[in-house]
């Protein structure tokens, strides 16, 4: 009888100990860290650099084949351009995405704040 009772203790201690183990595995990721108005700009900056670089006849805005030779650089461009087009020319310009861009994450905020 006191062999089946240390044992029953053995595995309830057991169980409540893998409990605690997992439990203290589960870490929640550290929070960003906001960036600041330099780095903003330098990304900003990056950015729009790459756009010029990518759009090869100089004519202010990414084609798509402007941006297939980019080779993935534009994915939300890609993805999204019949919706970015909006003056439906074919190409995709700087504010065109920019507007795209400020609309979308106020779409994002919007549904996160419900």
């Amino acid at each position: 009888m006191q062999k089946r009772t240390t044992l029953i203790s053995l595995a309830i201690a057991a169980f409540f100990g893998a409990s605690i183990v997992a439990s203290a595995q589960t870490t929640t990721a550290p929070a960003k860290t906001p960036k600041t108005a330099e780095q903003k700009a330098a990304g900003k900056a990056s950015y729009e650099a790459k756009f010029k670089a990518a759009d090869k006849n100089s004519d202010g805005g990414l084609s798509k084949d402007e941006l297939a030779a980019a080779g993935g650089e534009f994915g939300a461009i890609q993805k999204h351009f019949t919706e970015m087009d909006t003056n439906k020319d074919g190409k995709i310009s700087m504010d065109e995405h920019k507007a795209w861009m400020k609309a979308h994450r106020a779409e994002k905020k919007k549904a996160a704040s419900k």
